[in-house]
C-alpha cells in the first residue's frame, strides 16, 4: 500500500490556504458583527475612518516591507549579521518618522477630511485613526521577520489569537458600549501589545529591533530599492479605494456604508493566492534562468487552479446574491445587490492579474506604468459612470479598469515567457467549464427558488442549492483539478 506523502508544492499550498481560510472566517464574522450591531450611519462613519487608515498605511508603506525582506535575507553583500540588523532597524526608524509626519498631517488636516466626507462624527475618531497606519505597517514588518527567521507558523498562531481578541473588543464596543471610539482605542492598544510581543519573540531568534540603532549610510540605498515598489503600492491602493472615495464625497454616509460592504472582495482567491505564495520561488527561478518551458507550465497551472477554484466559488455566490449579503452582513445592505454582483465578476477576473512573472523579470517600472494608467482610467470612469448610472457606476468603472489592467499584465507575461495564448490558457477546457457553470447556475437557482416556495429558510435554501452546485462542479471537473494539483506537486524547492 502506497503511503501518502504530505509534501510538495500542493500540500504546502493547501496548508497555507487552511490557515488563511480560518483568518478570513474570523474577518467575515467581524464584518457581520459590525453590520448587525451598528446603524447605517455609524457603519458609514466606521468605513470612512477605515478608508483614512488604509490609504494612510499605503502612503507611508513605501515598499519598506520588501526592503526588510531584501536586506535581511541578502547574503552576498552584507555578511555581518549585526550590520544586517542595523539596516532593518533603519527601515523601522524611517517608517516611524513617516508615521509621525502622517499622523500630524492627518490631525492638522482634519477639518478638510471632515468637510470632504461631510461627517462631523469623524472629529472624535481622527486622532485615533491618525496613529493606526504606522502601527499596522510596523506589525507587518515584524511578520516579514517572522517568515525570514522560519517562524511563519508561530506568526499564524499569533495572528489567530489576536483576531479573536479583536472580535471580543469589537463585540463590547458594538453591543455593550455602542461606541466607535472604543473600537479604535482598543485596536491601538491591541496593536501596541502585539508590537511588544513580536519584538520579544524575534529578539529570542537573534533579531533585536531597536529603531534608534540605525545605519545612516544605508538610508539612500534603502530608498533606492523601496521607492519604486512603494509608488506602485500607493497607486494600486488608490485604485482599490478610489470608488469609495468618490462615493464618500458624492453620497451620504449611509450610502457609503452600503457600498463599502457590498464592494468587499470575498475570499474566492484564497486557494490560488496560497498556490502563488508557494510557486513564487519556482517561477522566479524559471524566469531568471530563462527556462521558458518550465515557466509556461508553472504559470498555466496557476491559471488553471485560479479559474477552477475562483469561478466555481463565485458562481455559487451568484445563485442567491441577496441572501449572501444578508448572511454576511444584514438585510438592510441588500439594496446594494447590483454593486455586490459587479464585484463578484471583478473577483472572477482579478486572480488573473497576478504579476509574478513581471516582478521575476525585473519589470517593476512597467508594473508602475500599468498601475498609473489603470488608476487614471478608473478615476475618469468613476466620476463619469456615477453621473450616468448612479452608485453602481464606480463599481462598473472598477471592473472595466480591472479588465484593462489584467489584459496588459497577461499580454506582457506572455511576451516574457515567449508563449502562445493557447499555451497559457486551455481554451477548450475553459469553455467547457463556463458552459457547465452556466447550466449549473440555472439549475441551482431553480432549486433555490423551489425551496423558498416550500417555505424553507432562505439561508438553508441557499446552502443546499450552493452545496449541490459545488458538488456537481467538483464531480464534473474532478479529473482535471486532480491532474493540475498533481502537476504542481511535482515542483519542490
Amino acid at each position: 500500500m502506497n503511503k501518502v506523502r504530505m509534501q510538495g508544492a500542493s500540500w504546502d499550498s493547501l496548508f497555507l490556504a487552511f490557515a488563511k481560510i480560518l483568518t478570513m472566517l474570523f474577518s467575515i464574522l467581524l464584518s457581520k458583527m459590525l453590520s448587525v450591531g451598528l446603524s447605517l450611519e455609524m457603519y458609514g462613519t466606521y468605513s470612512q475612518a477605515n478608508l483614512i487608515n488604509s490609504l494612510g498605511a499605503s502612503l507611508i508603506a513605501l515598499g519598506f516591507s520588501d526592503a526588510i525582506n531584501y536586506f535581511y535575507n541578502r547574503r552576498e553583500d552584507v555578511v555581518d549579521p549585526a550590520l544586517r540588523i542595523r539596516i532593518v532597524n533603519t527601515v523601522f526608524f524611517l517608517e516611524i518618522v513617516l508615521g509621525v509626519v502622517l499622523a500630524v498631517a492627518i490631525w492638522l488636516g482634519q477639518q478638510g477630511i471632515i468637510a470632504y466626507f461631510n461627517n462631523e462624527a469623524l472629529y472624535k475618531l481622527i486622532p485615533m485613526v491618525a496613529i493606526l497606519p504606522v502601527l499596522s505597517n510596523l506589525l507587518y514588518f515584524y511578520q516579514v521577520l517572522f517568515v525570514s527567521v522560519g517562524k511563519a507558523k508561530s506568526m499564524a498562531i499569533f495572528n489567530l489569537v489576536m483576531i479573536v481578541v479583536k472580535l471580543a473588543i469589537t463585540f463590547v464596543a458594538v453591543f455593550v458600549l455602542q461606541n466607535l471610539l472604543f473600537i479604535f482605542l482598543g485596536l491601538i492598544l491591541l496593536e501596541i501589545g502585539q508590537l511588544i510581543l513580536f519584538n520579544c519573540f524575534v529578539s529570542r531568534q537573534g533579531v533585536s529591533v531597536y529603531p534608534w540603532r540605525i545605519s545612516a549610510r544605508h538610508i539612500k540605498e534603502i530608498f533606492s530599492y523601496a521607492l519604486p515598489i512603494g509608488i506602485y503600492t500607493i497607486t494600486s491602493s488608490l485604485a482599490r479605494e478610489l470608488d469609495k472615495l468618490v462615493i464618500g464625497k458624492l453620497e451620504t454616509t449611509e450610502v457609503l456604508a452600503v457600498y463599502t460592504n457590498c464592494s468587499k472582495l470575498l475570499p474566492f482567491d484564497v486557494l490560488v493566492i496560497s498556490f502563488a505564495t508557494v510557486l513564487i520561488p519556482h517561477i522566479v527561478r524559471a524566469v531568471t534562468s530563462r527556462d521558458n518551458i518550465k515557466g509556461i507550465a508553472l504559470f498555466s497551472s496557476y491559471m488553471k487552479i485560479g479559474y477552477y477554484s475562483v469561478w466555481i466559488m463565485a458562481t455559487a455566490v451568484l445563485i442567491a446574491p441577496q441572501t449572501v449579503i444578508s448572511l454576511l452582513y444584514a438585510d438592510v445592505y441588500a439594496i446594494g445587490t447590483g454593486i455586490f454582483v459587479v464585484y463578484v465578476f471583478d473577483s472572477i477576473l482579478r486572480f488573473a492579474s497576478v504579476h509574478l512573472v513581471l516582478t521575476a523579470a525585473n519589470k517593476s517600472k512597467l508594473l508602475l506604468v500599468y498601475s498609473v494608467l489603470s488608476l487614471a482610467i478608473n478615476l475618469v470612469l468613476n466620476v463619469a459612470l456615477y453621473h450616468m448610472i448612479g452608485i453602481i457606476g464606480p463599481a462598473v468603472a472598477t471592473l472595466i479598469s480591472s479588465v484593462i489592467y489584467t489584459w496588459l499584465i497577461l499580454r506582457q507575461t506572455r511576451k516574457i515567457l515567449h508563449a502562445k495564448w493557447g499555451e497559457i490558457f486551455a481554451f477548450k477546457e475553459m469553455l467547457w467549464l463556463i458552459l457547465t457553470l452556466g447550466l449549473g447556475w440555472l439549475l441551482a437557482s431553480e432549486i433555490n427558488t423551489g425551496l423558498l416556495y416550500l417555505g424553507i429558510n432562505k439561508y438553508i435554501a441557499f446552502i443546499i442549492s450552493a452545496g449541490l452546485f459545488g458538488c456537481g462542479m467538483l464531480a464534473i471537473h474532478f479529473k482535471k483539478i486532480f491532474t493540475v494539483l498533481k502537476e504542481i506537486n511535482t515542483f519542490r524547492i
